[in-house]
């Protein structure tokens, strides 16, 4: 099952590619690269929030890699825009070299200072250890009634924890980091792709 579960990870991100270029029209290399991974979490939550509720958590995996391979296979069949000539500055790679480690670091900080501090987190633990289970909704831990949302974090760290084998605060530490690190890219395409600066780029995404 383990095997089964990487490579729907695997294909995700092969259908994140295909969504954001022949779906969305993006045209920028840089863009997809990041766009495709971030796209195949977002799409690997909407999986996990339909399919749990209505099948049994082993059924998941199987179920979302038939979905992604359908879902590969009508992208596939739409017409793609052709992708920019425009060829990546350096200016570009250095200043992502040096800011995705940094913000890498700033999320392992946070996360482990919250650990101590943050007052929610054995609420969050109990609720992915909830969906680990097969318990889906998850049940509101002062009311005793089923909780209706607020809850895709932890959903997203069950469904990632379930897929890869890790071990769910392993999934955390590295589910956290990752889509920290796709924003802070992200935003930097977005910025620059609107204003062709890559100093007004960096400057964004520093504030």
């Amino acid at each position: 099952m383990l095997v089964l579960g990487w490579l729907t990870l695997g294909l995700g991100i092969v259908m994140g590619q295909q969504t954001a270029r022949r779906l969305f029209g993006e045209r920028s290399r840089l863009t997809l690269f990041f766009a495709a991974p971030a796209l195949c979490l977002s799409l690997l939550l909407l999986t996990g929030t339909y399919l749990r509720s209505w099948f049994a958590p082993e059924m998941v995996v199987p179920l979302t890699f038939f979905l992604f391979c359908t879902g590969t296979w009508v992208m596939s069949r739409r017409p793609p825009p052709a992708l920019l000539d425009q060829p990546v500055p350096k200016s570009v790679w250095l200043f992502l070299g040096l800011g995705l480690p940094v913000i890498l670091l700033y999320a392992l900080f946070e996360q482990t200072t919250g650990m101590v501090v943050d007052g929610d987190f054995f609420v969050h633990v109990a609720s992915i250890g909830l969906f680990e289970e097969g318990h889906y909704p998850p049940l509101n831990f002062f009311l005793g009634i089923p909780t209706n949302g607020h809850f895709g974090r932890q959903l997203l760290i069950a469904q990632f924890s379930r897929f890869t084998g890790l071990e769910y605060l392993e999934a955390d530490w590295i589910l956290t980091s990752t889509l920290q690190m796709l924003a802070f890219a992200l935003l930097f395409c977005l910025i620059w792709s609107h204003t062709n600066s890559v100093s007004q780029a960096a400057l964004g995404c520093g504030f």
